[in-house]
């Protein structure tokens, strides 16, 4: 029992320590963990975000797409995005 103690109580300060150096150290984009969004829309790259595109909407009511229960664009195999839907249809 004592040397599971010790492994587990290694382990945890390994798994902190790797947590610790990846939030201070930048991600490959070099701009941390996360690289900076862009603001175009992800579906057809217009100047709104894409909960509020007109093409989103239009794609919606001609039946090409919907959206999910957290509001991402799909098609009825899970695929999202305006080219992947074209190609569908």
């Amino acid at each position: 029992m004592e040397q599971l103690g010790v492994f587990l109580s290694e382990f945890t300060k390994t798994i902190v320590d790797t947590l610790n150096a990846n939030h201070t150290h930048p991600g490959p984009s070099g701009g941390g963990l996360m690289s900076p969004r862009n603001n175009k829309c992800m579906f057809d790259s217009c100047e709104a975000f894409i909960q509020d595109c007109k093409a989103v909407d239009e794609y919606i009511k001609q039946g090409k797409c919907c959206r999910n229960h957290k509001g991402k664009v799909i098609l009825s195999s899970g695929k999202f995005l305006k080219d992947r839907i074209n190609e569908w249809h």
